[in-house]
């Protein structure tokens, strides 16, 4: 994820709250500051890697693709950051 993106969201956080949704193949991403996001859905929490210099973050989802057997194949993936609720909703599905 970008670094203006991690920023806008998890400001200087290296940690999210993160939780798959098996029916859409939606990954939810919340900052760990987001005490609601626990409350409404079976989150764990997950580390906000530095990627680079820039400031580029990753999350490891190697163990949510075997899982669930997603496609592993490296590409981009569409998402839609909601600021004013605050997560990014990603999408994971293979099509």
């Amino acid at each position: 994820m970008s670094s203006t993106l991690a920023s806008t969201l998890f400001k200087q956080d290296n940690l999210a709250f993160m939780t798959f949704q098996e029916s859409t193949k939606q990954l939810l991403v919340a900052p760990v500051t987001s005490t609601w996001f626990t409350k409404m859905h079976e989150a764990k929490q997950c580390l906000l890697k530095d990627k680079n210099m820039h400031g580029d973050k990753s999350i490891a989802l190697h163990a949510l693709i075997i899982d669930h057997e997603l496609d592993e194949t490296d590409r981009e993936l569409e998402f839609e950051l909601n600021e004013q609720v605050g997560w990014i909703k990603i999408n994971l599905n293979d099509e």
